[in-house]
């Protein structure tokens, strides 16, 4: 830290020397031009803020002007007199550049993008790199730089995004931003999913870049982007080996992975592996009171299970460099998955002034499915910079086959009878999505896109559920930049269709504003002010009319007359970085208009009905926290707390079920520590708990999880660990429900049990030969793999 204190200093006195000498130097001659340029990370591509840019003379390198950077890299000289220079662009930490510069044509002269190359300095056979900061905000988006304490405590790309804040990663590797799962993954700039991520080892990554919320270039039900930025790939081979050990057989929870890469200065060829076996017990519980025409009746079910799910995915791809201006990328992932609940069931009724009604059993469950995804992609960079073109070409299908078959014993209430459902699911999409980005002016720039996406989706056991939906978008969004002031701004239109093939058509055109103001008040505090209109489409199978029992008493169904979600959102966020650390205070106000939500009512039949229906209007105001924040070199810590009033508006729907306005309060919370000791070992914690969340009818909550993790390096290669979730807790909700109507009562319950002290054992192996490549930037085409099976 002395060191590059020193260092600091240094750059402050020549940046006085520079201006100094700019001032007095004597420019002569009749026309005068300007010299400006964007000064880059070459690693990421991202700009780098208060570089040194000096111009001197070419014949005696005498000084002539400099000026450092601003917030966006950009940076002008300006009078400059005709003639012959050279620029020097520096940052600590990082190689200077050196570019030459001709006047003689005498026009203003852009440099482009000048990339800076990162350094280490060895300082008597120890290498030392000054401290990065914690994080950022450029450009509508949150930037969180991935530093050795975090490497030294994750295994994958999933370990890193659980200690960043307002990032929530649940038991079963559901993740979260800000409470929402509507999160579009990028790795590189290239759409992924969580299986992705969780094949990517840790020390790959060198950044993470959290949009929230995202500008009209993305779908509109987006809520949130997350953009894995990976440190340069490299000539030769590269890659990594990762293992989990369960030390007991009552819960397993292994995730292994691998990854392998070969690349020269033309062609780059990977392929990796991600699993994953999920084993434990489950306990689930179902309550339900009915108070109908017939009486009080009363049902209750205890299920004792073994969930077990296995998945095996497997990616390949090859990035092809045609030229510095056009490249081209092929991507493709296998999968087939499963996921099974098999156990004893006991299931009671009771019926007012009758006998009880009792049985048990068992539940069988077959669950096989196949999905795979291909693309192409094309990229061609113009020459001015900053000005290119892609298009992305995507094909995505899924076969899933499901079974259930409950078997009552002998003995059992003759009212009760074996029953077998079944569901053989087949989905294909195929998606086009063509962008392309110019910039206008030194401060504006342009982008402009299309997108359709074309989606079937069938079952092959029942001839009512058959759903063809096409989504076609265009978008257009403007940015200004200067010094201390940004605006970005845009339109997004889209069009949907979904077309079953017995019901009502659905056709929605949304025209969807976007904006965002953000203020540097100094070169450590910023404000940003957001507005976004956004779109939440009902899925497939909200839509799907079929009646379906999930037990005896209880049905639901969907609804194909359902109208979109319509949601405007406006945010204003103060952000603060003192030293190297980051803070951030929101301010935010939600407004949705015709919230889809579950109606639960008796029905004709005397049963519990569940069916989608639009419900009325929800407003949310609150404040959110969030920090990454350091104790000591050692220490480091990640908070994230977020308070927020709700209410729920009854429609004319919802009056008819006499459900009246709804106000509550709620809050999410989240925080990650690391500690560093010496010898390379390194501990992790990481706490999450959302309060209970209501709608008219429902609440909605899960138990707090929170995991201790210890590792020990070695050779900087080689990681060996153990991992510990929920000690001595032997009974975890990992999701529950409960309903309440004028005349209903019911209550769900999926319980995880657990070994007193839970834990496992983890090694990683990375390796990798040769020198540093640049590597394609892109977006690849999203899709859903959500599928449906039977209950």
């Amino acid at each position: 830290m002395n060191f590059y204190s020193k260092q600091c200093k240094e750059k402050c006195i020549a940046l006085l020397i520079i201006a100094f000498f700019s001032g007095f130097y004597p420019l002569f001659g009749q026309e005068k031009q300007s010299i400006q340029g964007v000064v880059t990370d070459r690693q990421n591509e991202l700009p780098i803020s208060f570089a040194t840019v000096s111009l001197h003379a070419a014949k005696d390198s005498a000084l002539i002007a400099g000026t450092v950077s601003n917030d966006e890299g950009r940076f002008e000289i300006s009078p400059v007199q005709k003639g012959h220079y050279y620029l020097r662009v520096s940052f600590i930490g990082y190689h200077p550049e050196m570019q030459e510069v001709d006047f003689i044509r005498g026009a203003n002269y852009d440099a482009g993008k000048i990339p800076l190359k990162q350094e280490t300095v060895n300082v008597k056979e120890a290498v030392v790199m000054g401290e990065r900061i914690k994080a950022k905000t450029a450009e509508g988006k949150t930037i969180f730089f991935i530093n050795k304490k975090l490497n030294s405590v994750s295994n994958s790309g999933v370990d890193i995004l659980k200690h960043l804040p307002g990032i929530q990663v649940d038991l079963m590797q559901n993740l979260s931003l800000e409470g929402s799962r509507d999160i579009l993954i990028l790795v590189d700039g290239k759409e992924r999913d969580l299986n992705y991520v969780s094949q990517i080892n840790a020390k790959q990554i060198d950044k993470v870049e959290i949009i929230s919320p995202p500008g009209p270039k993305y779908d509109a039900h987006i809520t949130g982007v997350l953009n894995i930025i990976l440190k340069e790939n490299t000539t030769g081979f590269s890659g990594h080996v990762y293992a989990e050990v369960p030390t007991t057989g009552s819960e397993i929870f292994v995730h292994p992975s691998y990854s392998l890469n070969y690349g020269n200065n033309k062609v780059n060829v990977y392929t990796s592996y991600n699993g994953q076996l999920n084993y434990f017990d489950m306990a689930q519980k179902n309550i339900r009171e009915l108070d109908g025409p017939s009486g009080f009746r009363t049902f209750h079910s205890m299920m004792d299970v073994r969930h077990k799910t296995w998945q095996h995915r497997f990616h390949c791809g090859v990035d092809f460099f045609m030229n510095p201006t056009n490249q081209f990328n092929l991507y493709a992932f296998f999968n087939p998955f499963s996921q099974e609940y098999d156990g004893a069931f006991t299931m009671q009724s009771r019926l007012e002034k009758l006998n009880d009604e009792s049985g048990q059993g068992h539940r069988e469950e077959t669950d096989e499915n196949f999905q795979g995804y291909y693309s192409l992609y094309y990229k061609h960079l113009f020459g001015r910079p900053g000005q290119e073109l892609s298009v992305d070409l995507g094909y995505y299908g899924l076969e899933a086959s499901n079974t259930l078959q409950y078997d009552f014993d002998e003995g059992s209430d003759p009212n009760y009878s074996d029953v077998i459902n079944s569901v053989e699911q087949c989905q294909q999409t195929a998606s086009l999505r063509i962008d392309f980005t110019s910039p206008l002016t030194q401060t504006t720039r342009l982008e402009a896109g299309l997108k359709s996406r074309f989606n079937s989706m069938k079952d092959q056991n029942s001839s009512s559920f058959d759903y063809q939906e096409n989504i076609h978008a265009g978008y257009v969004a403007f940015a200004y930049t200067n010094d201390r002031f940004q605006l970005s701004t845009g339109l997004r239109v889209e069009h949907s269709f979904i077309d079953p093939k017995d019901g009502q058509d659905n056709k929605v055109f949304a025209l969807l504003p976007n904006a965002q103001v953000n203020l540097q008040i100094t070169k450590k505090q910023k404000l940003q002010l957001a507005y976004r209109r956004s779109i939440q489409r009902p899925n497939i199978y909200q839509l799907n009319p079929a009646l379906t029992a999930e037990d005896p008493v209880t049905v639901q169904r969907g609804n194909p007359c359902l109208d979109p979600a319509f949601h405007q959102q406006v945010s204003l966020e103060y952000i603060v970085l003192p030293g190297n650390n980051y803070l951030s205070t929101k301010i935010f106000y939600i407004r949705t208009a015709d919230v889809i939500l579950n109606l639960s009512f008796i029905n004709d039949a005397e049963l519990l009905e569940t069916r989608i229906e639009n419900m009325g209007d929800r407003q949310e105001y609150g404040i959110q926290w969030a920090g990454a924040l350091k104790l000591s070199k050692s220490i480091g810590f990640s908070p994230y707390f977020k308070l927020f009033r709700m209410q729920l508006t009854p429609n004319e729907v919802a009056r008819q079920y006499t459900l009246s306005t709804t106000r509550k309060w709620a809050y999410e919370s989240g925080f990650s520590a690391t500690v560093n000791f010496k010898n390379d070992l390194a501990a992790s914690f990481i706490f999450q708990y959302n309060s209970p969340t209501y709608d008219f009818q429902n609440k909605r909550y899960k138990d707090v999880v929170y995991f201790l993790s210890l590792v020990k390096t070695f050779n900087k290669k080689l990681n060996i660990g153990a991992t510990i979730a929920l000690p001595f807790v032997r009974t975890f909700i990992n999701s529950g429900i409960k309903t309440r109507g004028e005349d209903l009562y019911s209550c769900t319950e999926d319980d995880i049990n657990l070994s007193a002290f839970p834990f496992w054992l983890h090694i990683r192996y990375q390796f990798n030969w040769g020198k540093k490549v640049n590597k394609i930037n892109r977006e690849k085409e999203s899709n859903d793999n959500n599928r449906s099976k039977v209950f």
